[in-house]
């Protein structure tokens, strides 16, 4: 039987410079902080709360938890 999924959470990309970039599963139901906090952790990088998270997309525009919700039809 297949695994059920959860339409929470969708796979991105996350890239910075001179760090590996992450195929990352983002849980839209996670605090936006918690998911930024992994992310430094991984790359050991400190002070989370200075840092963000950009779409590529050349806008400069940011998630935030405001829209993060609408990632599941922004991100594919």
């Amino acid at each position: 039987m297949p695994a059920i999924k959860d339409i929470n959470i969708v796979k991105i990309a996350v890239e910075m410079d001179d760090q590996v970039p992450q195929l990352i599963e983002f849980d839209q139901k996670r605090p936006l902080a918690a998911i930024i906090q992994d992310l430094c952790t991984t790359w050991g990088l400190t002070d989370p709360d200075q840092y963000a998270l950009q779409f590529s997309d050349n806008a400069h525009n940011y998630i935030t938890e405001k829209i993060e919700m609408k990632l599941k039809t922004a991100v594919y």
